[in-house]
């Protein structure tokens, strides 16, 4: 129903009520349609008016009441005493629902796992998929999916996630042809429409305006900070580039590659701290890779500190021998130690690094994984 519709039908509840003012159903009613207008302070009047006049707790509407309101811990604990009252589906969907906005994905994966959860519906498999999504287990998520999708094909909410999953597993054909499927259905899709922009990212055909647009109604989604910061980066604004990554690393601590941008940017700024931190968090998120070792490199061979660069070389190498940060470091050690050398060793580095400075502006999404991302 529309607002407009809510309330008229509220005033005519209202009405009734006031013929039989104990009548249980009509409060609950009442206090419903009002949690629907956002009037949490009446809802809560009329829930605890009704709680007068039976013997009932109420503890899911209250959970919803508290979910709505935004009061998350509140929802948590209200759809705990509903379970342990009646163990039902929609209550176990709805407390599974309150673990995965708090994060806790492994809670809510084992609350809709249970053994007493014997019917399935289509929202609790959609709910389990994303879950499965943020605990990294995406070959799960896109089975369960995938088998999800034949019974319920007109559903737009299925097919965006579908298709991100694909994205995210580097299934890009299928990602591009279920993201279109999920935007037929709905052109609103947030996931379709998402899946579209950071493949237009990755041909590098998306435009700054674009992406803000989209960020308008995604706010809290990392990848479009991130497409917005490797495109702000190609077009070499150098700090506006920077903050995008720095939000990108804000909504998910462990976005690898943000951190790694985020160094360039304020290398690219002369700022070698800042720069030289970016790459340290780099370090701790996955010590595997080298272009957090070879960052680190980079920054002390630019202070001249030549012991330092020359282990965190030798550490990149091990790693990556190819990796265009360790060309670029042993250039500027050799500038400092033997300029003749340094002028032989760039003629001959100069198209590799003038390709992969080209490829590092590119906005390199694929790496891009779920991890500890904002819910929303």
């Amino acid at each position: 129903m529309t607002t407009q519709q809510l309330q008229e039908t509220l005033q005519r509840h209202l009405g009734y009520l006031q013929q039989d003012k104990n009548n249980v159903t009509l409060l609950m009613t009442i206090s419903d349609y009002y949690r629907q207008l956002k009037d949490w302070g009446s809802a809560q009047q009329y829930l605890d008016t009704a709680k007068q006049f039976s013997k009932q707790t109420y503890w899911a509407y209250q959970g919803l009441l508290y979910l709505d309101a935004g009061e998350l811990n509140l929802a948590k604990e209200a759809f705990i005493q509903a379970l342990a009252e009646e163990d039902t589906p929609a209550n176990r969907y709805q407390l599974a629902y309150c673990f995965y906005l708090n994060r806790e994905f492994s809670l809510a994966l084992n609350t809709l796992n249970s053994p007493q959860q014997s019917s399935v519906d289509c929202s609790s498999e959609l709910l389990k998929a994303k879950i499965l999504h943020h605990l990294q287990r995406s070959d799960e998520a896109i089975s369960l999916l995938e088998q999800l999708i034949i019974h319920h094909d007109a559903n737009a909410e299925l097919a965006g996630l579908l298709a991100l999953l694909y994205f995210d597993t580097n299934e890009l054909e299928q990602a591009k042809l279920v993201s279109n499927k999920a935007l037929a259905l709905n052109a609103e899709n947030s996931e379709g429409q998402l899946v579209r922009l950071l493949l237009k990212t990755l041909k590098n055909e998306v435009s700054l305006e674009e992406i803000e647009t989209l960020l308008l109604r995604i706010p809290d989604e990392c990848r479009l900070w991130f497409a917005l910061g490797a495109t702000q980066l190609r077009h070499l604004n150098f700090f506006a580039a920077e903050r995008a990554f720095s939000r990108a690393t804000e909504l998910w601590p462990s976005f690898y590659d943000s951190w790694i941008n985020s160094g360039w940017c304020h290398l690219l700024q002369d700022n070698l701290d800042k720069s030289e931190k970016a790459y340290q968090q780099a370090v701790v998120i996955d010590a595997e890779r080298a272009e957090g070792w070879g960052g680190l490199a980079l920054v002390n061979a630019l202070r001249a500190n030549m012991v330092e660069a020359k282990k965190w070389l030798k550490k990149t190498r091990e790693l990556d021998s190819g990796c265009f940060l360790v060309t670029l470091t042993q250039l500027i050690i050799a500038n400092q130690e033997n300029p003749e050398q340094a002028q032989e060793l760039f003629d001959r580095a100069l198209p590799k690094i003038s390709a992969e400075i080209d490829r590092m502006l590119s906005a390199t999404v694929l790496s891009i994984r779920p991890g500890d991302k904002v819910i929303h």
